[in-house]
């Protein structure tokens, strides 16, 4: 696999360097499946399961892979930050999981066994750091001894590890030297001579570097099945459910006494809230609180599923949990949306009415796993966390913002804090908007944003 890091290196850096949300992300999540694809093929791994023909991996496999591709097009289809940062990391996890799911046997696997492979796995990648040279030492002792078939393949080996470092400097003595052949090579990598060379040639040196250890010693860890501890389902609900009944019933007994003063006082109105108190502030100060309670809720579900023996009084307590648990994603989502009201959008209250809608759904797959404990529940979250996140960036929430506060005449101070997803919006309400700020700039090939391309094209629509 020693070629193929290689190639996947030099694409990386052309894709990826100084270029954290353009066109190429798309072509680099790709070249990412395809590397990992091309592995599986070469590797023959031992996992089984795996489908015939010229795919080598399991049948969930195309459904990660069409979603990784997505979340790669994502990137660059918003100017957004925060979801440009986010669909970074879930393809981070989800990659993780692809690898995981097709070199290991992962049927027993639950969501925490799973969570820990997808943390230790780049770590224990860093454990062969230096296997890359110890290969190439094997390879070339092994080229020697046929040497008297190819002659020529070794010293060519090691004049192209000699002659590559030189020739980049040489490229770049050779731009500083003269600026129309300076301008050729910064025109690719978005870098003037002779000021940044040697920065740039640093962290084009880096990014080379990362790609290709990251790359080889993470198939190579997935080869030696570092991580081969299999944890049986018999393993696991081991402890005296007693225990758990304690823990859930007392919970359950509070959760009770919340959720009836939720239904009576926030939903029906009926009582009285203390003195001084609005409802949009009654609103405002709980509802980050109960988004934490119910992700514990959840974690607290699945950790009590997998320690403690099966017991319907166990089952029937979780089962209660969860439903509280809905109650209160209920009362966050109206306390956000009564707050909403009072205070107008922000990405931040648009995520959090995400993030509710999404607990839902794996609350829905929490109560299944409870009833049935076969149910693929790692597949299936990641299934209602990848789409919904997908249509909430192929929504581009930004020009939604922007279009319901102008439309309940908003204050626009925080227009000016969206990204470019907002401009077209918000330059046809008002076509100067931008003119005394920073005015959408056009992109290069590698750079080519669509939301940044869609903001240019309205601006320069707004001037004509």
């Amino acid at each position: 696999m020693g070629i193929g890091s290689l190639i996947y290196a030099f694409f990386y850096t052309l894709f990826l360097y100084r270029n954290p949300s353009g066109i190429t992300y798309p072509f680099f999540a790709g070249g990412s499946c395809l590397l990992f694809f091309y592995y599986l093929k070469k590797s023959a791994p031992t996992a089984g399961n795996m489908l015939h023909g010229d795919w080598p991996g399991r049948k969930y496999s195309l459904f990660i892979t069409a979603c990784l591709f997505l979340l790669g097009f994502s990137v660059c289809y918003t100017d957004s930050l925060p979801l440009q940062i986010l669909a970074k990391l879930l393809f981070f996890f989800l990659f993780m999981y692809l690898m995981l799911s097709n070199t290991y046997q992962d049927k027993d696997w639950d969501f925490f066994t799973y969570l820990g492979r997808m943390i230790a796995l780049p770590f224990t990648a860093i454990g062969f750091l230096f296997q890359p040279f110890a290969a190439l030492g094997q390879f070339v002792s092994q080229r020697r001894q046929k040497q008297e078939k190819n002659k020529y393949f070794v010293p060519v080996l090691w004049g192209l590890i000699i002659a590559i470092p030189v020739l980049c400097v040489i490229l770049l003595l050779l731009g500083s030297a003269d600026m129309v052949f300076g301008n050729l090579l910064g025109k690719l990598f978005t870098f003037s001579f002779p000021v940044q060379v040697f920065n740039n040639l640093f962290w084009l040196l880096f990014s080379f570097l990362f790609a290709f250890f990251a790359s080889y010693c993470m198939l190579y860890s997935l080869s030696r099945q570092v991580l081969q501890g299999q944890e049986t389902s018999a393993a696991r609900n081991t402890k005296d459910s007693v225990t758990g009944i304690t823990i859930t019933l007392l919970l359950s007994l509070v959760y009770f006494v919340f959720c009836v003063i939720q239904i009576f006082y926030l939903f029906c109105g009926i009582g009285t809230l203390p003195e001084g108190y609005t409802y949009a502030e009654y609103a405002r100060e709980g509802y980050f609180q109960l988004l934490f309670v119910c992700l514990f809720n959840i974690l607290l579900v699945l950790l009590c599923n997998r320690l403690f023996k099966k017991h319907r009084l166990l089952q029937s307590l979780l089962s209660f949990i969860c439903a509280c648990t809905c109650l209160m994603i209920a009362s966050s989502a109206y306390r956000m949306l009564l707050y909403i009201s009072a205070y107008g959008l922000t990405f931040l209250r648009v995520f959090v009415l995400w993030t509710l809608s999404v607990m839902v759904l794996v609350l829905i797959g929490t109560l299944i796993l409870i009833c049935r404990s076969q149910f693929p529940f790692v597949k299936y979250s990641l299934a209602v966390i990848v789409v919904p996140f997908l249509l909430l960036v192929f929504a581009r929430p930004d020009a939604g913002i922007a279009r319901y506060n102008l439309a309940t005449d908003r204050d626009s101070w925080y227009l000016h804090q969206l990204s470019a997803d907002a401009a077209p919006v918000i330059l046809k309400v008002d076509p100067h908007f931008l003119d005394e700020y920073n005015t959408p700039q056009k992109d290069t090939v590698r750079s080519f944003n669509f939301s940044r391309w869609a903001a240019y094209r309205a601006y320069r629509n707004s001037r004509q």
